[in-house]
């Protein structure tokens, strides 16, 4: 995975923890999205 991907996935996991309410994250990556998010929020492959 290269370095902007990463920035990507952060800012993503950010903004998905600022929100209310149930959130859904759809991705390629789910393993590496998982660990940046709590477990409130799903995340799912693309």
């Amino acid at each position: 995975m290269g370095l902007g991907r990463d920035a990507i996935e952060a800012v993503l996991a950010v903004i998905a923890r600022q929100q209310k309410g149930q959130v859904t994250i759809f991705t390629s990556d789910v393993d590496d999205l998982e660990k940046l998010v709590p477990n409130a929020v799903v995340v799912k492959k693309a």
